[in-house]
């Protein structure tokens, strides 16, 4: 188990683990709803997926949410330095990386606590009065295809412009 955790490097541990494990462990002690299943290995694949799914929706939806600018101000709750200054800092100062997995734990929580447990407590609640079977499993399986298509679409994204930015330099 320790050589797992070794592997996977400190950056899934802050950004999927934590994050999936928090969720979980609230459902089960706020709403008792119930998705670990007692087997260490199993429940990290578990925390794992869970803090994935929460972090796709994360850099989906509260990302967006948080840089918005309203109206015609230019206030929003975070300004992201542009990618290229952020590749170059990170070369000079090692520091950055970890400052950085770090924000995007706090993204994280703050996306299952801001839009998951919610709506979790909403569903939990709908459920006991609307026997649903197996149209939610459909449904299910729809939003995971559209969350993660999007997420490799963002990601993809990121993907390139670093290639932009390497190349840019290489020039340099």
């Amino acid at each position: 188990m320790n050589s797992f955790l070794e592997k996977i490097g400190s950056y899934h541990i802050l950004t999927n683990i934590i994050p999936g494990a928090f969720f979980v462990l609230t459902l089960k002690y706020l709403f008792g709803v119930e998705l670990s299943t007692g087997g260490a290995v199993e429940d990290i694949v578990i925390y794992y997926f869970v803090g994935l799914l929460i972090g796709r929706i994360g850099s989906l939806i509260v990302v967006r949410i948080c840089r918005h600018e309203f109206g015609k101000t230019k206030w929003c709750f975070i300004r992201y330095a542009p990618k290229a200054d952020y590749i170059n800092a990170a070369k000079l100062d090692g520091k950055i990386e970890v400052l950085s997995e770090t924000n995007d734990c706090f993204r994280n929580l703050l996306t299952a606590s801001l839009l998951l447990l919610p709506f979790a407590h909403f569903y939990s609640q709908f459920i006991q009065h609307v026997p649903l079977y197996a149209s939610w499993r459909c449904a299910a399986v729809l939003l995971l295809v559209i969350l993660f298509a999007f997420a490799f679409r963002e990601q993809t994204s990121h993907v390139r412009g670093r290639v932009e930015i390497a190349l840019e330099q290489g020039k340099n």
